[in-house]
């Protein structure tokens, strides 16, 4: 975590600023504040800011993962054999070699 510390210092800082603003407020008038329900709120509110996203982001990107392993499974050998050609004839120009289709 704390190689990451910038990544999460600009997000926690916007949190807490929007905490102080919902919980205490901005107003300069004499006004009750409670400090143990807005502080559990707010490390509630910073610390999900901090390891939420990533427990998330990696279950909406899961199946994106699952679409390009199965879609690697076909294409890979197929892009290997097409670079293997480009390789064996550095001379001749890619576009005469390789087909013209939606994987070139």
């Amino acid at each position: 975590m704390v190689r990451k510390l910038d990544s999460f210092t600009e997000p926690v800082m916007d949190e807490l600023r929007a905490c102080f603003e919902d919980y205490w407020g901005s107003s300069t008038e004499w006004h009750e504040v409670n400090i143990w329900n807005s502080m559990l709120k707010f490390f509630a509110r910073t610390s999900n800011r901090m390891w939420i996203k990533p427990v998330l982001g990696y279950l909406v990107i899961a199946p994106n993962w699952w679409h390009y392993r199965k879609a690697a499974k076909h294409l890979l050998p197929l892009i290997e054999s097409r670079l293997d050609n480009i390789r064996r004839d550095p001379e001749r120009d890619p576009s005469d070699i390789l087909p013209n289709d939606f994987v070139t």
